[in-house]
């Protein structure tokens, strides 16, 4: 029987050893000295621990510390919209589906899950029971016009000047205003919708986002901040896991970086950060703590596609960090470094602490949380599949 004890302490201390988180090691379930689960022996993948944080926003469920209700209770929105209504009806919603008008500080869903947006303007009047109309002055800069139905919306010169473009069912029109003003929309056939927005300057190519209901003047919706409500303080350890499903709706190319999902502690001092990077858009982590700034840029990955949910999971433990993309090994980082875990209280989802927000523009589908476990490769790749 001794012998039998000295064997599995061998085993034990083998190669399993040299997995960790980075999952170089021979086997993907040895020890990882996390916190809460068992002698730091992480299971086999049939037992993979239950995240105790878990936000469906597909189906509206949720379990945050062993409390279920819908997912939007256990979140706090932060957004107005002046001069009309926020909804979730999307440029490539089918022509005459109906949609959701939401007030004030309320989340919104669309098929693929919580919808999160930067802040844009509709400066088209009166836009769902569009006819003929000169549009509200509109900036310098470039324009995006969509419909929603069965005919078209045509723009020509108005007081501005760059006024041109004609946008149907599915196809917007794009136009660059190179003199601020009014452009004269023509609308033939039966338009459910017309959205006529300006995306930031410099963010290209520029992204069409949910219809705004407007009065005469122009419709302002602010941007989406979604946290978790109450706080996590204390909750997480240094070994922990965060993931998330994104849709995003911007296309690979896209120049501007996209929040996925980022706990804080309220300020950028101390966080994590898993994001769609500007241009090559792919999967990426940044850790902010006392060791200033650590980031996992991975170069040659595949891009987190447009329009496509996609999972995406790091786990972080002490001078080790991995991230995982849609049941692939993106790649690990093992620069010395403390993860910011106990200091963070809260999750932002689909955007991050800043000035910028960098907003994710798209939908997320779930986010899980193991606040004191950093799972291993195998379970990353096993989550995000």
């Amino acid at each position: 029987m001794k012998w039998l004890v000295i064997l599995l302490s061998l085993l034990l201390s083998g190669p399993a050893l040299a997995d960790g988180i980075s999952g170089q090691g021979a086997g993907d379930e040895g020890l990882t000295g996390m916190i809460g689960t068992g002698a730091g022996i992480v299971p086999p993948l049939n037992n993979l621990p239950s995240p105790a944080i878990m936000l469906d926003f597909v189906n509206n469920v949720g379990t945050v510390f062993g409390s279920s209700g819908t997912a939007a209770s256990f979140v706090t929105v932060t957004r107005t919209t002046t001069n009309g209504s926020a909804t979730n009806l999307m440029p490539t919603s089918a022509s005459g589906v109906s949609y959701t008008t939401y007030g004030n500080n309320v989340p919104r869903f669309t098929s693929a899950g919580l919808l999160v947006e930067q802040a844009r303007n509709n400066y088209f009047p009166n836009s769902n029971a569009p006819v003929t109309a000169a549009t509200n002055t509109l900036p310098v800069g470039p324009i995006i016009m969509w419909v929603n139905g069965s005919g078209s919306a045509a723009a020509t010169a108005g007081t501005g000047t760059g006024c041109s473009g004609t946008a149907t069912q599915g196809t917007p029109a794009t136009w660059t205003m190179s003199v601020g003003g009014t452009c004269t929309i023509t609308v033939t056939g039966s338009l459910n919708a017309v959205q006529v927005e300006n995306p930031t300057s410099g963010q290209t190519p520029g992204i069409p986002t949910s219809f705004i209901v407007t009065t005469t003047s122009i419709g302002q919706r602010a941007l989406d901040s979604v946290a978790t409500t109450g706080t996590l303080l204390g909750t997480i350890g240094t070994s922990y896991t965060i993931a998330a499903r994104a849709v995003p709706n911007g296309a690979t190319t896209y120049n501007t970086q996209q929040t996925i999902v980022s706990p804080d502690d309220t300020t950028v001092n101390n966080r994590t950060v898993l994001f769609r990077t500007p241009t090559t858009n792919v999967a990426a982590l940044t850790n902010t703590g006392t060791n200033g700034v650590t980031a996992l840029n991975p170069t040659g990955a595949t891009a987190v596609p447009q329009s496509t949910p996609t999972s995406i999971a790091a786990a972080n433990t002490i001078n080790s960090q991995m991230l995982v993309q849609g049941g692939l090994y993106v790649g690990s980082n093992t620069a010395a470094y403390t993860p910011p875990g106990p200091a963070l209280a809260r999750i932002l989802i689909g955007t991050q602490a800043g000035a910028s927000a960098s907003p994710l523009l798209g939908s997320i589908a779930w986010v899980k949380m193991w606040p004191q476990t950093a799972l291993t490769q195998s379970q990353l790749l096993a989550i995000t599949q």
